[in-house]
């Protein structure tokens, strides 16, 4: 990691992908809300699959416009 640049102790962390960093705001506020199983089962559906696993600093702004105009 170092030779590439990067501080090590960052590949020792959790990755902070599009769909790690939703279901964590899921369990954290999506719990108290009416429609938070359905706004869960919306991101699995539709976002996951084009954004779920990519990187949350590699993913921009057009990308989710770009979704949100599907």
């Amino acid at each position: 990691a170092l030779e590439d640049g990067r501080d090590p102790r960052t590949a020792l962390a959790k990755p902070e992908t599009f769909k790690a960093i939703c279901e964590e705001w899921a369990e954290r506020e999506g719990k108290g809300l009416r429609t938070g199983d359905d706004r869960k089962d919306t991101l699995e559906r539709l976002a996951y699959p084009e954004l779920g696993n990519r990187p949350i600093a590699d993913i921009g702004r057009n990308e989710i416009v770009r979704l949100l105009d599907k």
